[in-house]
């Protein structure tokens, strides 16, 4: 039977002690012992509050969904790890909020997710154990959240998915920091974003907004979606995406980014098909040669742009 956990204490301690009765570590704690889809509810005498990690990154390791609703209205609960132990952002001591490996789906709704400071991702860790043990099979959605103040040496200053796929939806990743996806990072699963935003992140290397490297047979899909005033010191202002994959665009605005090397809007590295529809690329910003707009260092398999709009992408001469 499928279990509903209600977390009632704000605080956090270690699990199985009695100061973790009632707190969120616990209730991930119990959903993961217990075999199936559970349910994670809040209070609602949480409205409105922070629950400040003091225990490390929380682990899922069996589906679960951590729902930050209640009866349909957000209850306004946001989730601080505090950016490591001397409090410090971008200095990459600390960990992630979320590390997500399991054999199935984890969706993660209504909540604010800052303060996220690790080596390899920063708010949320998906597909991967924090031991480099790879899961596949996971199914990460996050669903009308704001990720906001994280940072990753590495990838996913937002959200890194080292395996597995990742669904964003109705969602604001915003100011997060890494090397590569300031926002969102995926290595080797589909990333599927609809009617979210993606804004004001920043990458040293690749894809300061997203950063998809999946390779061969995997796609970014972007519908009804804005991704807009990111900044890389590489490629890929708003979107990097690499090697063999596929990427498709629509009905979204890709607008005021900015690459201090090539693809102010976009950087696509040799992908295989490319489609882009009913979209606008706009006012995006290449500081290196080439690309204001888009750059592509290769040849497409196939390429569709309709009813899109490419304006003032400017790149540096």
């Amino acid at each position: 039977m499928l279990a509903i956990y209600t977390v009632t204490n704000h605080l956090d301690a270690p699990v199985n002690t009695p100061a973790a009765i009632g707190t969120l570590r616990q209730a991930i704690q119990d959903a993961n012992t217990l075999t199936g889809a559970d349910t994670i509810q809040f209070d609602p005498s949480l409205i409105g509050t922070t629950i400040a990690l003091t225990q490390g990154e929380l682990d899922i390791s069996d589906p679960v969904t951590i729902d930050g609703t209640y009866e349909g209205a957000s209850l306004g609960v946001t989730i601080d790890a505090g950016n490591g132990p001397n409090g410090m952002p971008n200095d990459y001591d600390g960990d992630p909020i979320f590390d997500v490996f399991t054999s199935g789906q984890v969706e993660i709704n209504d909540l604010t997710l800052k303060g996220g400071d690790s080596l390899f991702a920063g708010a949320i860790l998906s597909g991967i154990t924090s031991s480099g043990v790879d899961f596949p099979d996971t199914q990460l959605t996050v669903k009308n959240a704001l990720i906001t103040g994280n940072s990753s040496d590495f990838g996913g200053g937002g959200i890194a998915a080292y395996s597995g796929d990742v669904t964003i939806e109705n969602s604001t990743i915003t100011g997060n920091t890494a090397a590569f996806g300031g926002g969102l990072f995926a290595l080797s699963g589909n990333l599927d974003i609809e009617n979210s935003t993606v804004s004001g992140n920043y990458s040293q290397e690749k894809g300061a907004g997203i950063s998809f490297e999946s390779g061969d047979l995997k796609t970014l899909t972007i519908a009804g979606s804005t991704i807009s005033g990111n900044t890389s010191d590489g490629e890929g202002g708003g979107i990097y995406a690499g090697t063999y994959t596929d990427v498709d665009i629509q009905s979204s605005h890709i607008s005021g980014n900015q690459a201090n090397d090539r693809g102010g809007g976009l950087f696509l590295n040799d992908c295989k098909e490319v489609t882009m529809q009913s979209s606008e690329v706009q006012n995006n910003y290449s500081s290196g040669f080439y690309g204001g707009g888009l750059y592509d260092s290769g040849d497409f398999q196939s390429l569709t742009i309709q009813n899109t709009i490419f304006e003032i992408g400017r790149a540096h001469v």
